[in-house]
């Protein structure tokens, strides 16, 4: 899959590393940062729809039991699936819940669903159509990992990757 870029990306992705500097001076960046637990919810779990909320199948092999929704939501076989963070090393990013699903829904069938898979990527295919080992990067526009709505992530190259985050990968 080759994203064509627009004129002047480069300059979009260093723009964006600009505002996320400014961000560090925020009082939502030091929230983002908190290592306090109790700052973040461990799922997002509501019975409804969110106001605004669509969603949308993945339409790859192996992920055709998923929905995702543009709030960074995620069902399997039609139920909302709970989410967590990954764990203490990587604070900051949600997988699915799957003990916490088969709490909440027992008479479910889900022998088939990932425990591992980051839910921001789960969106990314089903919203920005990322496919596995395609070279894009998917980055969370204000560096908060939790917030996996679709306005919150886009794909980079690793070039422009670097540059949001203001480091170099390789020549160029």
């Amino acid at each position: 899959m080759k994203i064509n870029r627009p004129e002047g990306y480069i300059e979009y992705c260093k723009t964006l590393f600009n505002l996320q500097q400014q961000l560090k001076n925020s009082k939502a960046e030091d929230i983002i940062k908190s290592d306090n637990k109790e700052d973040y919810p461990t799922f997002n779990l509501q019975p409804d729809n969110l106001i605004g909320e669509e969603w949308k199948k993945i339409e790859l092999s192996g992920y055709t039991k998923y929905e995702c929704s543009n709030k960074g939501r995620v069902k399997y076989n039609g139920k909302i699936v709970p989410q967590k963070n990954i764990n203490e090393q990587m604070a900051g990013y949600l997988i699915l819940d799957k003990e916490e699903y088969k709490k909440l829904y027992p008479d479910s069938t889900n022998s088939n669903m990932t425990q591992s898979e980051f839910v921001y990527s789960l969106i990314a295919k089903a919203w920005l159509g990322k496919i596995d080992n395609d070279g894009y990067h998917i980055h969370h526009v204000t560096n908060n990992g939790y917030d996996n709505s679709i306005e919150n992530l886009v794909l980079l190259t690793a070039v422009e990757h670097s540059i949001v985050h203001g480091f170099k990968i390789g020549d160029w």
